[in-house]
């Protein structure tokens, strides 16, 4: 129980954070974004509750292969590449898939209701071809 609700704080405040910042200066550092999925990796492969090292690595690589492809065309920026990936980290491959279509479906739903004058994120990438509407912005 206790492992569990570290487990649970830990990727509370690191996605918290995360977003703070994004929302902030539009971007996620280095700093939180490394660190987190060290973190991940040594809980997952010490912690008697853990997935185990080897879900947690795969995690963090599907989670950096998600967002690769929208990255390299100008759908979402790096920081969101290594926070999806040290989500995996924490996650693991099955949850992270879990979560990430979850963020489409939500990003989906609220694809017309947007801060400011631009859409941000890398769901919103993904919610874009479903949009209806010409033209190439992706953001």
């Amino acid at each position: 129980m206790t492992t569990s609700i570290a487990f649970a704080t830990a990727v509370a405040a690191c996605m918290t954070t995360a977003a703070v910042t994004d929302l902030h200066s539009r971007r996620i550092p280095n700093w939180l974004t490394v660190p987190m999925a060290a973190c991940g990796l040594t809980f997952h492969a010490l912690a008697p509750a853990g997935f185990g090292l080897g879900s947690s690595l795969l995690g963090l690589l599907v989670g950096f292969s998600l967002l690769l492809v929208p990255y390299v065309v100008g759908g979402g920026g790096a920081g969101d590449v290594k926070l999806l990936a040290a989500a995996g980290a924490w996650l693991g491959w099955k949850l992270l898939l879990v979560a990430f279509v979850m963020s489409i479906l939500l990003a989906r739903r609220h694809r017309g209701r947007h801060v400011g004058s631009q859409r941000r994120g890398p769901t919103i990438w993904l919610a874009w071809p479903q949009r209806g509407r010409g033209g190439t912005d992706l953001c």
